[in-house]
């Protein structure tokens, strides 16, 4: 039986005809946040919560680009990639047109990426020494989906990865889209619950861009689309979280500005994930500055004028599930929460 979210989507191709389709698409790739260049510029987001590197996530923070004074979107390794280009323009195209297939199906949708905008400001507790600080997070994401769900405010996170992909997602079945997917899908519901939504669940619907053949079992059962979901319910621990991952960020943003960073991975995983998808060099592939070249990104460090290896902190990465997200510090107070309520959501188009 499947997700009624895949029923719905693929209810959706079938009532919009092509040229409709491709429409809606270009239109959504056109979409643009209008208020993204007076954002705040170190901000967090729920995808570096879900960042496998620390010194990865904390270069993106502070806004390294994949070469020092060198601007490019679609990367690997600091080099321009086709297949990166190629994947981000499948996912967007794909969105625009699951987006225009879920509306003709009547879902009421209150807002799409990136025009619908979480942005909130959360005060939490951490512990530097003996002394205990208050943290300032800004919060800044951007839901694929807000939709309404029998008067509830549900999100969708929406992948368009290979057919192989989800082949392999089906296989080792939902604790590996949680591992891969799930605290993004948390920050996203954490930042709408900071801005007063009491967001409850959080769907990843993730589709190929191949339809199933005919005479297979999926077709002959109805199943057009190669799709899974895997939704992701609000549960206690959760904001806890993603506050404590937040704080990490901040924590090594504080060292990075004395001088110490977060340690890299070891060199010969420069072909593994997550290094082989990074946008940073874990090595030298020819005229390349490495990510641990701290200095050659901020020249004012601390590090400069010593050696190029850095005092790293020692090697750790962000608990990945809510269960084991017990803080390494003291616990602190219960974190006083002061959010912003700035969500921005375009008009509602008219009923047809």
């Amino acid at each position: 039986m499947n997700h009624w979210l895949i029923d719905q989507l693929q209810l959706g191709l079938q009532l919009v005809d092509q040229p409709d389709l491709i429409r809606g698409a270009v239109e959504h790739c056109s979409l643009e946040d209008p208020y993204r260049d007076s954002r705040p510029e170190r901000r967090i987001s729920p995808t570096l919560i879900s960042e496998d590197c620390r010194l990865s996530r904390l270069k993106r923070y502070r806004r390294h680009d994949p070469q020092p004074g060198w601007k490019w979107r679609s990367v690997k390794q600091g080099r321009p990639s086709a297949s990166s280009a190629m994947h981000t323009l499948r996912g967007t195209f794909a969105e625009g047109m699951a987006v225009t297939a879920l509306r003709a199906t009547g879902m009421q949708i209150l807002g799409v990426s990136p025009t619908c905008v979480f942005e909130a400001e959360e005060f939490s507790n951490a512990v530097y020494g003996e002394d205990m600080r208050e943290l300032e997070i800004n919060w800044l994401g951007y839901p694929d989906v807000v939709f309404l769900n029998e008067g509830r405010v549900e999100l969708i996170q929406m992948k368009c990865p290979s057919v192989y992909a989800i082949t392999r997602y089906r296989r080792d079945g939902p604790a590996s889209l949680e591992r891969r997917y799930g605290p993004q899908a948390m920050a996203e519901m954490h930042i709408g619950r900071l801005l007063g939504m009491p967001i409850e669940r959080n769907h990843i619907l993730i589709f190929a861009f191949e339809g199933t053949l005919p005479g297979s079992e999926e077709a002959k059962a109805g199943q057009e689309l190669h799709a899974i979901v895997h939704t992701v319910e609000w549960a206690d621990g959760m904001a806890q979280f993603c506050r404590r991952v937040a704080e990490e960020i901040l924590e090594d943003d504080v060292a990075a500005d004395q001088g110490t960073w977060p340690t890299a991975y070891a060199a010969d995983n420069a072909n593994k994930w997550p290094c082989s998808y990074c946008n940073y060099p874990r090595v030298d592939q020819g005229d390349q500055v490495t990510c641990e070249e701290v200095t050659k990104w901020e020249p004012n460090s601390p590090l400069a004028g010593r050696p190029e290896t850095p005092s790293l902190l020692a090697p750790s990465s962000p608990t990945t599930a809510p269960a084991m997200a017990v803080p390494t510090t003291p616990s602190p107070p219960e974190p006083s929460l002061a959010p912003l309520a700035r969500l921005q959501l375009p008009p509602l188009p008219p009923s047809k």
